[in-house]
C-alpha cells in the first residue's frame, strides 16, 4: 500500500494533477478530508473531499512541513485510525506539495514578461479563448486595446536604454491604477501593450484607454501613447483581432499619433 501511495504522490506535478491525492488518501483509509496547499503562507488551492460529512466531524489537522517550511495542511474527518499512516508519509506529501508549488511558480514565470512583470504574448494566446467563450455564453461585450508609446525609439536613442527600461517597468503600476479587477494587461512586445477588458462596451474601453493615456503623459512628461481599441460582441479569432488592432493603430499613427481610435468588430 505504501509503495502505491508513493507512486501516486510521485505522479503529481502541478495543480491539474492534485485530484490524484484523493486516491492516495483512500489507500490510507481517508475518505473525507480537506487539503490546503500553501505557498509562502498563502493558500493557493484547496482540495475539498468531505463526501457528505459536516465540518463538525473534523477529527484532526496535520501540518505538512519540510525543512521548516509549511507547504500545506490536511484536515481529516472520517478516520482517526489513519493518523499513524499519514504521519509516516507526511514528509512525502509535503515533498509533493513543494513540487506542485514550484511547478506552478515556474509555469507562471513563463507567462510573465521579466522586465515589466506584466503577462506576455503567450499568456494572451492561452487566455483569450476563455474570454471568447465567455462572450459566446453570456453575450456580454469584450473589448481589447493596443497601446504604443510614441517615438519610443527616438526616446531610447536620446535618453539611453536604461531610461527606456525605467519607463517600461513603471507601466505595470500604471495599468493597476486604472484597470479594474478582472481586466488584464499584456506586454505584447517592445513598447506595445495590450489590455483586455471583459464586459466592456465601446464607450467603456474608450474611457479606460483615455485615462491610461492621460496618466501616462502626466507621469512621463514629453511622452505620449497612441491607442487602438476593438469591441467584440461575437466570437473572433485572436489572429484576426490582432491584425485589426494593428491596422487601427497604424491609422492612429498616420493621423499624427497621441490619439485613441475605437470601433466595434
Amino acid at each position: 500500500m505504501g509503495k502505491e501511495v508513493l507512486r501516486i504522490l510521485n505522479s503529481i506535478n502541478g495543480l491539474e494533477d492534485i485530484g490524484k491525492m484523493e486516491k492516495a488518501m483512500a489507500l490510507l483509509g481517508v475518505n473525507a478530508f480537506c487539503l490546503y496547499i500553501e505557498d509562502k503562507g498563502r493558500i493557493i488551492n484547496c482540495l475539498n473531499r468531505l463526501n457528505g460529512l459536516n465540518r463538525l466531524n473534523h477529527l484532526y489537522t496535520l501540518p505538512l512541513c519540510l525543512d521548516g517550511e509549511t507547504y500545506g495542511v490536511i484536515d481529516i474527518y472520517n478516520s482517526i485510525d489513519s493518523y499513524q499512516a499519514i504521519e509516516e508519509l507526511k514528509e512525502d506529501i509535503a515533498h509533493t506539495l513543494k513540487r506542485v508549488t514550484e511547478f506552478e511558480n515556474t509555469k507562471e514565470l513563463a507567462l510573465l514578461d521579466p522586465l515589466t512583470c506584466l503577462y506576455n504574448r503567450r499568456y494572451l494566446l492561452l487566455r483569450f479563448p476563455e474570454e471568447m467563450n465567455r462572450v459566446k455564453r453570456s453575450g456580454d461585450p469584450l473589448s481589447i486595446a493596443m497601446l504604443d508609446i510614441d517615438h519610443f525609439k527616438e526616446f531610447n536613442d536620446l535618453q539611453g536604454h536604461l531610461e527606456g527600461d525605467r519607463v517600461l517597468k513603471k507601466m505595470s503600476m500604471l495599468f493597476s491604477e486604472v484597470m479594474r479587477r478582472g481586466d488584464f494587461a499584456i506586454r505584447f512586445g517592445g513598447d506595445e501593450f495590450i489590455v483586455v477588458l471583459p464586459m466592456t462596451d465601446r464607450l467603456g474601453v474608450v474611457d479606460v484607454i483615455e485615462r491610461l493615456r492621460t496618466a501616462f503623459k502626466r507621469r512621463f512628461n514629453g511622452l505620449s501613447m497612441t491607442a487602438a481599441a476593438l469591441t467584440l460582441s461575437s466570437e473572433r479569432e485572436i489572429g484576426h483581432i490582432l491584425v485589426e488592432l494593428d491596422n487601427l493603430l497604424y491609422a492612429g499613427k498616420g493621423a499624427g499619433r497621441d490619439i485613441a481610435l475605437a470601433k466595434e468588430l
